[in-house]
């Protein structure tokens, strides 16, 4: 019935108190489900497709491996599964257990014996981890801005180990161009390792970086 309803206005199905994030919404939105951190859409609305924009953007048929920092709500595994035929290992890290939770719960992601979750802070796990992959997603966002660390040259440092010698990122970097100086600076530092391409304004509003390592 809530699904129904949608199709005239937005019915909230639930709002949780999450570790990290503040408060969440899953809501129905013409009958589909979204979710919701206090200003911007955390996963399945605006931010699939521009997620989705990041994936065309790569070689995804030709990946093995995928890790994804910033698990969020998850929409892109249903994106990477469903639309790219990518039906390989995911091993995806957020830093908020309820949300890993919810998205396992809420969006049907318990049944994917390919995807693995962990519950820690992105960096924390590139600094521990031994593993490379085909292709890593940055998509970390603390409701609408992205965290200083992730614009670091250290942080970009560590990713760059964990990529197999073809491997490709795609970075989720900004909104309505906030941290723009520290983008630039993250882009221009970037460019000496890999073959970085900008997408500004994806869907109106996000940034993208995509990039593969040079060979």
């Amino acid at each position: 019935m809530k699904k129904l309803l949608s199709y005239l206005l937005p019915i909230t199905v639930s709002e949780i108190e999450t570790e990290k994030n503040g408060k969440v919404t899953v809501t129905y939105d013409f009958g589909k489900k979204l979710l919701h951190s206090q200003n911007a859409n955390y996963s399945y609305g605006s931010l699939q497709k521009i997620l989705e924009f990041g994936l065309n953007q790569v070689p995804v048929s030709s990946c093995n491996s995928v890790l994804i920092l910033g698990f969020g709500g998850g929409s892109v595994v249903p994106s990477l599964r469903e639309r790219f035929g990518y039906k390989k290992s995911i091993d995806a890290v957020d830093f908020d257990a309820n949300i890993i939770a919810l998205a396992l719960e809420e969006f049907g992601l318990k049944n994917d014996n390919q995807l693995t979750t962990i519950h820690q802070e992105a960096f924390a796990y590139l600094q521990t981890c031994t593993k490379t992959y085909d292709l890593i997603v940055v998509d970390i966002f603390v409701d609408q801005l992205v965290p200083a660390t992730f614009y670091t040259t250290e942080f970009w440092n560590a990713l760059q180990s964990h990529l197999t010698p073809n491997g490709h990122f795609i970075f989720n970097a900004s909104i309505f161009g906030q941290n723009e100086e520290e983008l630039t600076a993250l882009h221009r530092h970037l460019n000496t390792n890999f073959e970085v391409k900008r997408f500004d304004l994806v869907e109106g509003s996000n940034t993208l970086l995509s990039g593969k390592i040079k060979v």
